[in-house]
């Protein structure tokens, strides 16, 4: 694994060397604060003695961020600045990682092979799995920290909503393009050194990456519910199936129908986060009447909520005075009422147990008052 990380050290700095080419003042700028204030970072001595230190090469991440807030913000040179520090650290984190799958190609044995259980996927287009285990270098403390701050400058450059000027959409998209980018090569470092992708770690770094690149959706357009499609995208990319669905059952829910379709264990995460946030509940009796469960499976998920249980057995209820089915609706929603009593986890909501106890004595009136059918 030192020798693999070695590698891609040098193929990163290579990367930041082409860049500095481009940009010398920058570079210069940055180089002297990741020397600790020593020197100008613009003598030839200098930059040879920084680019000679690969071990040290990601100590360049956090001068770059600097760099834009030397700009008057809502400037084009600011725009332009911050876009181009996407691309170094794009570039960064995508050498490092071509390097890796480079080493890995022409020695397989290289590195370690993943164990079975990090390799597990919900769908088919999701990030291929890893192939082999390398350091965790790109994810380091200092990289995260940088890559976090780079992203604050990408939303504080971003002009509030309600300045709706086409030029600054113009300008705003690039900076939201810019950090799209930034966030897929941030989140395929993470996945490189985390291997599980639905594991904590991974799934910690996700959360506050797709948070950001949502929240500067949101500033492109009044409408952002409508228009993350950026952020849906990265989520399933990256399998954040709890973003995944929010924002696919607002904005496309038929590519939540054909994931559900697909595979049968995110459908039932699917199921759980329904059932576990409020909002969805109504997303929830829509999906089990496209995509019902087994009995058994349905009475575990319910267990929890007696509530929807018995709203969902009256919602099965059709044509009511043609059929039998009232008389035992009523039957069971009693029953749940009772047993969700007895359970010893309703002590803990005594106005949930006060309400299923007069659910309970409803449901058992109203047995006595349905209407028969005509015979």
């Amino acid at each position: 694994q030192k020798v693999v990380e070695a590698c891609e050290r040098v193929a990163a700095l290579q990367q930041m060397r082409q860049y500095h080419d481009v940009e010398p003042d920058v570079f210069a700028s940055s180089i002297h604060h990741a020397l600790d204030g020593q020197g100008s970072g613009k003598s030839d001595e200098e930059i040879q003695e920084f680019y000679s230190r690969p071990s040290e090469c990601e100590r360049l991440l956090p001068s770059l961020a600097q760099y834009p807030r030397t700009l008057p913000f809502g400037s084009g040179g600011a725009w332009d600045a911050v876009v181009f520090v996407h691309g170094v650290v794009c570039g960064f984190l995508d050498a490092a990682l071509e390097r890796r799958a480079h080493v890995l190609k022409t020695h397989p044995t290289s590195l370690p092979p993943p164990e079975s259980h990090q390799l597990q996927r919900y769908w088919p287009k999701s990030v291929e799995p890893v192939t082999g285990v390398g350091s965790g270098w790109l994810m380091s403390s200092s990289i995260q920290r940088a890559l976090e701050d780079i992203r604050t400058l990408s939303l504080e450059v971003l002009p509030v909503p309600k300045q709706r000027l086409p030029l600054l959409d113009a300008q705003a998209l690039r900076v939201i393009e810019g950090l799209q980018q930034l966030c897929r090569s941030s989140l395929r470092a993470a996945h490189a050194s985390f291997v599980d992708i639905h594991a904590n770690p991974m799934a910690k770094f996700r959360e506050a990456v797709l948070k950001d690149m949502a929240y500067a959706e949101a500033s492109l357009h009044e409408n952002a519910k409508i228009l993350k499609h950026r952020t849906l995208a990265l989520s399933e990319e990256f399998e954040d199936v709890e973003v995944f669905v929010r924002l696919s059952a607002l904005i496309d829910l038929p590519r939540l129908d054909s994931m559900m379709l697909r595979s049968e264990a995110f459908r039932r995460r699917v199921f759980e986060q329904c059932l576990a946030e409020e909002q969805l509940h109504p997303l929830f009796f829509r999906m089990v009447g496209c995509f019902p469960p087994t009995k058994s499976l349905l009475e575990e998920l319910l267990q929890p909520y007696p509530e929807l249980r018995w709203t969902l057995e009256l919602n099965a209820l059709t044509e009511v005075f043609n059929t039998g089915q009232w008389p035992a609706a009523l039957h069971t929603v009693k029953e749940i009422a009772i047993k969700a009593m007895e359970r010893a986890d309703t002590t803990k909501d005594q106005n949930r147990t006060k309400s299923l106890k007069a659910l309970a004595a409803i449901a058992t009136a109203a047995q006595d008052h349905v209407p028969r059918c005509p015979s």
